[in-house]
């Protein structure tokens, strides 16, 4: 048993935990991921990393363990539940001989977290009982978590009627540039009234193109092929304008609040609920894909039944997610599409 420990709190408040004295703290990505272990050796050492989703399962247990496996893959099994730790956890084996571990995945409901511990093939036995007292010591604080001042959830926005788009005047391309943001509409969007298919657009993949609105608050106007002609900018132009835009929107800082954390359903990681106007629309942001990456792969699989939520899976679980994505998009209130993207470091494509 461990004597002399610190304790160790999370930058973002998120847990705390014990380590030995004579180990150090290397803090990652704002503290996504944190190591313990000795400052001169990579050979013992247990990381913690804070997933990006929450687990929407009943009963959560069961909800744990799928989330592990996934999380896991083939490197770990003889999942057991460890009724040791001070929330709902379990602990796994590696499969590797040449490369001996433990991992854990722990929650309270809200957080998530995923540790995983190292040691040389003969040392395994000798430090597990180390790694089991520093797990146990483990305590997920969920604080009540504060709303950013400069980030308030956006009401909700419906499009503007046709008959709201007849009565819009112009204006000038200065007083709204910083207002103009992408959005994501079916092919059927825009023969469904004339009205619509004067909008400026840009074709995306497949079904789905890509239109321009001004948005303020309560309101959603979109921008049309006239307002480009009295701007003097090519609908190319009002794309970059845009995308900037979204680029200064932090909606990665919104995703970490309880009320609009992704929900891991299954297989599936589900975005809807998160607090900003952009809706499916992150998936044409690259940081999503920063963002999931590490716990899904890279690529990884993503779609937008509807136009205000994004679903998430690896590629491997391809032919399920889009049985899944089908229902969803058959039920949605505002559909978008049932089709399978591709995101990878260099931007979002069709599946295969």
């Amino acid at each position: 048993m461990l004597e002399h420990v610190q304790r160790f709190s999370h930058p973002g408040g998120i847990y705390e935990l014990d380590f030995p004295d004579e180990w150090i703290v290397v803090i990652e990505d704002d503290g996504l991921n944190c190591g313990f272990g000795w400052e001169d050796s990579d050979d013992v050492g247990l990381w913690i990393s804070v997933l990006p989703f929450s687990i929407e399962a009943e009963p959560l247990l069961e909800g744990l363990l799928d989330s592990f496996r996934e999380a896991a893959g083939d490197s770990f099994g003889q999942f057991q539940q460890d009724v040791r730790l001070a929330h709902p956890a379990f602990k796994a084996r590696s499969q590797d001989p040449a490369s001996p571990g433990l991992a854990w995945m722990v929650t309270n409901g809200n957080a998530v977290l995923f540790a995983s511990a190292h040691t040389p093939i003969a040392e395994l036995a000798d430090f597990e009982p180390v790694f089991d007292q520093l797990m146990q010591s483990l305590r997920i604080c969920a604080p009540e978590e504060e709303e950013p001042e400069e980030l308030e959830d956006e009401p909700e926005v419906l499009d503007e009627t046709p008959e709201e788009m007849e009565e819009e005047e112009a204006e000038s391309l200065e007083s709204v540039t910083n207002q103009i943001l992408p959005f994501l509409r079916p092919d059927g969007y825009f023969s469904s009234a004339p009205e619509r298919q004067s909008l400026a657009r840009l074709e995306f993949l497949g079904d789905v193109w890509i239109t321009y609105a001004i948005q303020r608050v309560g309101k959603r106007t979109f921008v049309r092929e006239w307002d480009l002609e009295q701007w003097g900018i090519s609908v190319d132009e009002l794309h970059d304008i845009a995308m900037a835009n979204l680029d200064e929107i932090d909606w990665p800082k919104l995703l970490k609040r309880k009320r609009n954390k992704p929900k891991r359903s299954g297989r599936l990681i589900v975005i809807e609920n998160s607090g900003d106007p952009v809706g499916a629309s992150k998936v044409l942001d690259l940081r999503l894909h920063d963002i999931f990456a590490n716990h899904l792969g890279t690529p990884f699989c993503i779609a937008t039944p509807d136009c205000e939520s994004l679903v998430l899976f690896r590629e491997s679980d391809l032919e399920r997610g889009t049985e899944e994505v089908a229902e969803k998009f058959k039920k949605a209130k505002n559909p978008l599409s049932p089709q399978i993207l591709v995101l990878s470091p260099e931007g979002v494509s069709l599946a295969e």
